[in-house]
C-alpha cells in the first residue's frame, strides 16, 4: 500500500518555495545592506528577494534579526574576517561626514561594531571549561 498522499506532495513543494524564499532574502538583505545598513529598508529587501514584505517577516522579525541572520550565513561561507568587513562597510558606508564630526550616529556606529567583533572573539562555551 502506498502511503503517499497528495498532502504530502504538496507539503514538499510548500517547504521548498519556502527555502529557495529564505534563501532569496538572505541574498538580497546581503546585498541591499552592503549599501548601508541604516538607511536600508524591509521594503528594499522584499523588492530586491522578489518576495512581499509579509512573505518577509514571515522569515524574520525586524531588520536588525535578519542582520544577525546575514552574518551568520557570511560567517558560514567565509568566517570572521568577512564578517568583520561586512560590518564595518554597512555600518560605515556614506557616513564620511557623520565620521569626521564625531556625531552620535558614528560613535553608536562604532560601539555596534566594537560588540560584534566582541561577540565573534568570545571563548566558546567548551573552550572556556
Amino acid at each position: 500500500m502506498n502511503n503517499a498522499t497528495p498532502n504530502n506532495g504538496l507539503a514538499r513543494y510548500r517547504a521548498s518555495v519556502s527555502s529557495s524564499k529564505h534563501a532569496a532574502i538572505l541574498k538580497a538583505a546581503e546585498i541591499v545592506f552592503a549599501e548601508g545598513f541604516e538607511n536600508a529598508g524591509m521594503a528594499d529587501v522584499a523588492r530586491q528577494a522578489d518576495v512581499s514584505t509579509a512573505t518577509l517577516y514571515k522569515h524574520c522579525g525586524s531588520k536588525e534579526e535578519l542582520l544577525h541572520m546575514v552574518i551568520d550565513v557570511i560567517y558560514a561561507r567565509e568566517g570572521q574576517r568577512a564578517v568583520t568587513q561586512f560590518v564595518m562597510k554597512t555600518t560605515f558606508l556614506g557616513c564620511d561626514d557623520v565620521l569626521k564630526n564625531g556625531s552620535q550616529a558614528a560613535l553608536d556606529a562604532r560601539d555596534f561594531i566594537v560588540k560584534v567583533i566582541d561577540s565573534l572573539n568570545a571563548p566558546v562555551a567548551s573552550e572556556a571549561a
